[in-house]
């Protein structure tokens, strides 16, 4: 017969061989989900955002297609779409009066899209001109707690733009699908003047500016027609102006990427844990008893010292 020590003694080292395994595996599992938190996705690197505006005064109210599949419905001339991310490289995009499908569209034209960054995408043309798509690359940086502000030009016919505020120009002579340079405002209320020439008329819009935002002027409509002239504005928040933020203008100010150093203590302390586990394993296993030398009540040969190697 086995002794109940001996059996104990045989049984030990199998059990540590477990507890240590169980051991690594627990660790390596948390060494795996601390490194996905500090791993951005491949899918989140390399989207792109787009925001598109409906500014073609002879094209109704429309849907907008990417790829065949329904980005927008029901979509108004002025209006303005929030930022959609999109995966980067080349797309379709297809623009069809209401109810008419993609089939039907009355623009459509192939856009490139680059990784990270961010783009207006404007529906322009009347029924003299070619409709088309106008695309324009965005910079939602904002340094500190100032904020931007853009000026577009949309509105066909309504000759070259001056833009003013508080006696500062802003702008001067922006023509038709110009884009003005990024001026930066302390926050607050601003009335922008805008002055077309040659014929002479000046249509004011006011604004507030919040602090870490970007704002965006649009000037749609005709002059001499309907739908009439007017000036539109987007907000959007800023992203920090530091680099590698990205270009994902609605991204939490926390998905600017949280801090490594917040999680490396954790990995430190799983580090600390398994080492600790297993310094206690090997030591239970060197601890185990001798073996008697004598022989059993049954015929069974001396049983010698097992040693953990």
């Amino acid at each position: 017969m086995i002794s109940e020590e001996r059996l104990m003694m045989k049984l030990r080292k199998p059990l540590a061989t477990i507890l240590l395994s169980i051991g690594l595996a627990c660790s390596l599992f948390l060494l795996l989900a601390l490194d996905d938190g500090l791993s951005p996705s491949v899918s989140a690197k390399s989207m792109s955002f787009i925001r598109l505006i409906h500014a073609s005064p002879d094209i109704g109210t429309v849907d907008i297609f990417v790829d065949g599949q329904k980005l927008l419905s029901n979509f108004q001339f002025a209006s303005v779409s929030k930022y959609v991310a999109l995966p980067a490289g080349t797309h379709e995009v297809q623009i069809a009066l209401i109810g008419q499908g993609p089939n039907a569209a009355t623009i459509t034209q192939t856009l490139s899209v680059q990784e990270g960054a961010a783009y207006t995408v404007a529906a322009l043309g009347t029924k003299q001109t070619k409709f088309a798509l106008d695309i324009v690359k965005d910079d939602n940086r904002v340094i500190g707690d100032k904020a931007k502000v853009r000026i577009y030009h949309l509105s066909p016919g309504a000759g070259k733009a001056q833009v003013t505020t508080r006696s500062d120009l802003i702008v001067d002579a922006l023509p038709y699908l110009g884009v003005s340079n990024y001026v930066l405002f302390t926050a607050g209320t601003y009335t922008f003047n805008v002055k077309l020439a040659p014929a002479d008329v000046t249509v004011p819009i006011s604004i507030t500016l919040q602090p870490w935002t970007v704002t965006s002027i649009f000037a749609v409509g005709k002059l001499d027609g309907t739908p009439r002239f007017q000036m539109i504005s987007s907000q959007e928040k800023g992203i920090p102006g530091m680099p590698q933020t990205g270009s994902d203008p609605n991204a939490p100010l926390s998905s600017a990427a949280e801090p490594a150093s917040l999680l490396w203590p954790w990995v430190l302390i799983a580090l600390v844990l398994l080492g600790a586990f297993t310094s206690s394993i090997s030591v239970a296993c060197r601890r185990t008893p001798t073996a008697p030398t004598t022989k059993m009540v049954s015929d069974a040969s001396p049983i010698e010292r097992e040693t953990v190697h």
